[in-house]
């Protein structure tokens, strides 16, 4: 049997309280495990703590995934609005040459579209 340290209690805490920020557990539930937790001086104590609850990394994939899709979003409504700027900005260039505003105006638009989409990225 394999002893516990400070440390493994302290991830047991914390993961404890994930758990119970995500409803499994209620806050007499969590008070409790958390006791298991934290007197805990083997592998086999501290298990006790979770049992019948699920592993916190099913929770961090779905979100990591559910990210992504987000990101991808992002990106792809990011690439169609600039790539219809350039067929703009070309179609203008073609059907009756550019002004110094226009041609300012592309690059203007593209940094808007480009800071917009970052900050719907960080969210």
């Amino acid at each position: 049997m394999a002893f516990v340290s400070d440390r493994d209690r302290e991830v047991a805490t914390v993961a404890l309280r994930g758990h119970y920020a995500s409803g499994r557990i209620s806050l007499a539930e969590l008070n409790e495990r958390v006791q298991i937790a934290l007197t805990a001086r083997r592998r086999n104590d501290l298990a006790k703590a979770f049992r019948e609850l699920p592993p916190l990394w099913r929770d961090r994939g779905t979100r990591i995934v559910r990210r992504g899709f987000f990101l991808a979003k992002v990106v792809t409504g990011w690439v169609m609005v600039n790539t219809l700027l350039l067929i703009s900005f070309v179609a203008v260039a073609v059907l009756h040459g550019l002004s110094l505003l226009e041609a300012c105006l592309l690059p203007l638009a593209w940094i808007v579209t480009t800071l917009a989409a970052f900050r719907i990225a960080r969210r």
